[in-house]
């Protein structure tokens, strides 16, 4: 039996005007590609596993409107159950405890919430039937190759991109298609996970008592993860830092 259709009005597939102002990255996706460089054919409709009638799915969103956004997105097709919207680490944690939705998509990790790191780790090691979508605004060359590398199954670029690149997304992550990484190698890669969630604090604004407070480090140690970022990239001085972490992150 072929998969069942689902209809879409294509004049609502745009990306909410909510969730960011268009410029590049159509569907945003970081795209399979076979060893002579063609992409695979896309999937337009993939069915749920064999025995469950809808892909459960958890949005751990950045703020209230993308939230609601990602939801509408999400509302749309029939193939899909919204297990919960949340916005705090602790909120998504206890869904993922009690339902272990098939599909967690986290909006925004890494900036305003550095040890996402670690929690995605986590749910790779812990709940295997559980995949994990980064949704960020943030390019490919960025984050992506960091977000494999800690157990994320997909990254989708949602400057520029639509709902339907977001369903896009979504199937090839739960029907199983192995992602590949990036072709372009980080501009962030010479550093440690532990120096890029401070230099993604330091991106946002926070000082070192914050960065400190946040991660459960102590001062001195954010200190010294700072002096190493400033050798690894020849900042001069603390102010070249910031404003480093803010041309880099775009935050």
């Amino acid at each position: 039996m072929s998969p069942k259709s689902i209809s879409r009005d294509s004049g609502s597939a745009d990306w909410p005007s909510t969730l960011g102002s268009p410029s590049v990255h159509g569907n945003g996706l970081v795209r399979n590609r076979l060893r002579n460089g063609s992409e695979w054919p896309m999937k337009r409709s993939v069915k749920p596993q064999r025995g469950k009638g809808v892909w459960r799915v958890l949005v751990f969103a950045d703020n209230f409107i993308s939230g609601e956004g990602i939801a509408a997105v999400l509302k749309r097709d029939s193939r899909f159950l919204l297990c919960a919207s949340v916005y705090d680490r602790k909120g998504a944690e206890k869904i993922v405890e009690s339902h272990q939705p098939d599909l967690v998509l986290l909006e925004e990790p890494f900036l305003l919430r550095a040890d996402d790191f670690q929690w995605i780790k986590s749910i790779a090691e812990r709940f295997r039937n559980t995949h994990v979508l980064i949704v960020s605004r943030q390019t490919e060359s960025v984050y992506a190759e960091r977000a494999f590398r800690t157990g994320a199954c997909g990254y989708f670029v949602k400057t520029g991109g639509t709902a339907q690149g977001l369903i896009d997304a979504i199937e090839r992550v739960l029907g199983g298609e192995k992602q590949t990484r990036p072709t372009t190698k980080s501009v962030l890669a010479s550093l440690s996970d532990r120096e890029l969630e401070v230099f993604s604090l330091i991106a946002v604004g926070h000082g070192v008592g914050q960065i400190a407070k946040q991660l459960g480090i102590s001062r001195k140690t954010v200190e010294t993860h700072c002096e190493h970022i400033k050798h690894k990239f020849n900042y001069a001085d603390a102010a070249e830092l910031r404003r480093g972490a803010r041309q880099l992150l775009r935050a």
